[in-house]
């Protein structure tokens, strides 16, 4: 009733507490709130199911509102996973500013794990990207070592043979060339 007045329009309103998980499970919520005291099931229970059946990295807020004041009550809702509590009476409009807060968070984390999707996702193809340059640069090495290789074998079959050649003519044996002919040689 007080959803609908602030203008939430996406608002469900269960009497029975074993329809809670399936429902939020078929609508994925922004936000529940949830008195501790139910007839056929504990408030704590339905929390506690909450929690289990919520992934990890999403940020379900869960506002308690009760009218069990209790500092045990309060601690036990709080550790099982509920975001904020209020104890009745309560008032509307801070009810309402609870409510916003929640939301708020609970988008800001929304767009956190957005963002840390699209980075994942950038840096896995960065990490590609990466590790296709390096494969290229393995090729590349490899293909200029068998390059430098096939060369040598093939400048140095053919110089071993021009040095061999201009040893015998620096002996000059036949004596038909010229001195500076020699030292050229």
């Amino acid at each position: 009733l007080i959803l609908g007045r602030a203008g939430y329009t996406r608002v469900h309103t269960l009497s029975d507490a074993r329809d809670v998980l399936p429902l939020a499970r078929a609508l994925s919520p922004d936000l529940v709130v949830l008195d501790l005291r139910m007839p056929t099931m504990s408030g704590f229970t339905v929390l506690e199911g909450l929690v289990e059946q919520t992934a990890p990295d999403e940020f379900l807020p869960i506002l308690v509102v009760t009218g069990d004041a209790s500092q045990t009550a309060r601690q036990r809702a709080l550790k099982l996973g509920a975001k904020d509590f209020l104890t009745k009476p309560f008032e509307a409009t801070e009810v309402l500013l609870r409510i916003h807060n929640l939301l708020v968070t609970r988008m800001l984390h929304e767009s956190l794990r957005a963002q840390n999707e699209l980075l994942e996702t950038k840096v896995k193809e960065r990490t590609e990207q990466l590790e296709r340059a390096a494969r290229q640069a393995e090729e590349a090495n490899r293909a200029k070592s068998v390059f430098l290789a096939t060369m040598s074998h093939e400048l140095l079959t053919p110089l071993n043979a021009v040095i061999g050649f201009a040893n015998e003519m620096q002996k000059n044996d036949a004596g038909n060339l010229l001195p500076q002919d020699v030292i050229y040689v």
